[in-house]
């Protein structure tokens, strides 16, 4: 009872911001409901002919929770209506509102960075337009509003991306390109192929400068939007007829058995591994995270690299911050970045240390050859990750 009578006074409060910063449109705009027939409480804004637009809560499903929401829809068909978060201030969704019925009364797409649920232009809503207007279809880029409308396995869902900064999603056929910004690393491209079972790194070093790239990622100071948009729109392009690249991994099968083996080379899947010699699949896992020139050596004991001093610490305790010191001025010496493979991850000082000298310090499972996750770079480092959703 206490949480619909605060929704209501929250409805109220955006009805009196709503006519205070549009007062003709507010002059249409009606409080409604709620109803016995289950119908819930909304603003709704007649658009004359054209239909209604209307905002209400709703509680959005996630796979592994729910939570309520702000959605505003309209009555055109095709609109799945947007998501905003409760926090969004009550300013943001009145111009939201106004905006969508002014949209819907003109008979047009709703104005940037509207049209992508977002209040304030972003790098990643200004690519998604310079996208859009050379004829890529964007199903939607994401900055600060982090809940998106989907409809996926489990019906009506919303999507948050936690974590994963800003980022947007291009369908080409069955496969699915995410475009992402991480803070240290720059622009990202992932390709989830789900029929295939594989996933893969777009090069966007080779798409933007005709060369391979010996890192993740492209710094965003390197790259204009306009720039990174032409490059996307040949990947695009390349991805409807292109065959997988070697360098794919697993993307599992959904199952907790699939989840031990994904993000592993094909050939390693249901294989056992030499703990001893993981050489040949760990440089295939840091191929495909971006690390172009890493490989093994000829008696494929040891990872060589002309960008990196590649190190393994597989002893029985977490690498610490003197050794990783030692490691790191070893490196310098040579000219070379700084890349460990360490079985029992780093300690919280070594992990600061590592993130401050932009060292690369990831963690490794011997068990199945796995390179994963890590200190702050070599998490940035890893693939997006990709939800299952329909059309």
């Amino acid at each position: 009872m206490r949480a619909d009578m605060a929704r209501h006074l929250d409805l109220l409060a955006l009805e009196g911001v709503f006519r205070e910063r549009h007062p003709d449109a507010g002059r249409h705009l009606v409080h409604r409901g709620p109803r016995e027939d289950g119908t819930p409480e909304k603003l709704t804004l007649d658009t004359g002919t054209t239909g209604r637009v209307e905002i209400m809560w709703v509680r959005g499903d996630h796979p592994d929770t729910s939570r309520v929401c702000w959605m505003i829809s309209s009555s055109v068909e095709g609109d799945q209506g947007v998501l905003w978060d409760t926090g969004t201030p009550l300013e943001v969704l009145a111009d939201a509102l106004h905006e969508k019925a002014l949209a819907v009364t003109e008979g047009r797409q709703e104005a940037s960075p509207w049209r992508w649920a977002e209040a304030e232009a972003s790098d990643i809503a200004r690519i998604a337009d310079a996208l859009t207007l050379r004829g890529v279809t964007v199903d939607y880029a994401m900055a600060d509003n982090r809940l998106r409308v989907v409809f996926g396995a489990h019906g009506y869902e919303f999507r948050r991306h936690l974590g994963e900064g800003h980022l947007l999603l291009v369908r080409v056929a069955d496969r699915r390109l995410w475009v992402y910004r991480r803070p240290e690393l720059g622009w990202l491209a992932d390709v989830h192929a789900p029929s295939q079972r594989r996933v893969w790194r777009v090069d966007l070093n080779a798409q933007l400068f005709g060369s391979a790239g010996t890192a993740p990622g492209v710094p965003a100071d390197r790259v204009s939007v306009d720039e990174l948009a032409g490059a996307l729109v040949g990947v695009v392009e390349e991805l409807r007829d292109a065959p997988t690249p070697a360098t794919a991994l697993y993307s599992g099968d959904g199952t907790i058995h699939g989840s031990t083996e994904a993000m592993l080379p094909p050939k390693a899947i249901g294989r056992s591994v030499d703990p001893e010699n993981p050489c040949a699949l760990a440089a295939a896992q840091l191929n495909a995270f971006g690390f172009g020139d890493v490989h093994f050596s000829v008696d494929g004991t040891e990872l060589v690299s002309a960008e990196y001093q590649v190190v393994w610490w597989l002893r029985e305790r977490s690498l610490g911050l003197p050794d990783l010191k030692r490691l790191f001025a070893d490196a310098a010496a040579q000219g070379k970045r700084l890349l460990v493979l360490a079985r029992h991850g780093l300690t919280g000082p070594a992990e600061e240390f590592a993130d401050r000298s932009r060292s690369f310090a990831f963690s490794f499972d011997p068990r199945r050859a796995r390179v994963f996750n890590g200190n702050r770079l070599a998490s940035e480092a890893g693939f997006t990750h990709d939800y299952q959703l329909a059309r």
